[in-house]
């Protein structure tokens, strides 16, 4: 059994107290979105029945309104922006680049991966995941424990429990003279609106 892991001691959940006492330490689980976050809320719920206050991380490169309310147990990457009155819940990682707009709300123990948007007066109910590239347009409400695959485009009211994801890009073979056509197109039309 390994009892270090990059220079930091390896300890069994049931010595922890007894090494690292609670009244001296912040508690921190670092498990990403097994179960649908689940997990990391059963683990910090054992942590706080030891006594453990749980940590939470903002990254100092975030923008974040000071009118956001953030809630305990979060981790929040770089270049996150999260703007007036949206509201985090409890045991929220938000990976990088993620935009949370105005009066949106996600909900406790949710996975946002990189590079999400969630426009305004968004609703993210517990236990979500959404994947990288993924948008939510404006008054989208998500229902609890669904599942967003990468580069979704949602809107709507998606009931609870739903596996939302892309439709599969198509590969099509390139016709360097139809994008030149199309784009030449392009140009004409904006030329006689101007």
């Amino acid at each position: 059994k390994e009892r270090r892991k990059s220079g930091l001691p390896v300890v069994a959940f049931e010595d922890l107290e007894s090494l690292f006492p609670a009244a001296d330490h912040y508690f921190y689980a670092a498990v990403v979105y097994q179960n649908l976050n689940r997990t990391r809320e059963a683990v910090c719920r054992r942590a706080k029945n030891m006594g453990y206050s749980l940590a939470r991380y903002i990254r100092s490169r975030c923008f974040v309104w000071n009118n956001a309310q953030i809630g305990e147990h979060c981790f929040i990457f770089e270049n996150n922006s999260i703007q007036p009155f949206a509201s985090i819940g409890e045991n929220v990682v938000l990976w990088c680049n993620n935009q949370i707009s105005h009066h949106s709300i996600i909900g406790s123990h949710c996975f946002l991966s990189g590079s999400v948007g969630v426009a305004g007066w968004v609703t993210v109910e517990d236990y979500c995941f959404i994947g990288i590239n993924s948008t939510l347009a404006n008054n989208t409400r998500l229902g609890k424990g669904s599942w967003v695959a990468h580069g979704t485009s949602i809107s709507g009211n998606i009931p609870p429990g739903s596996f939302i994801k892309a439709i599969p890009s198509e590969i099509n073979a390139l016709d360097e003279s139809r994008i030149a056509r199309a784009l030449m197109r392009a140009r004409q039309t904006r030329a006689r609106s101007e």
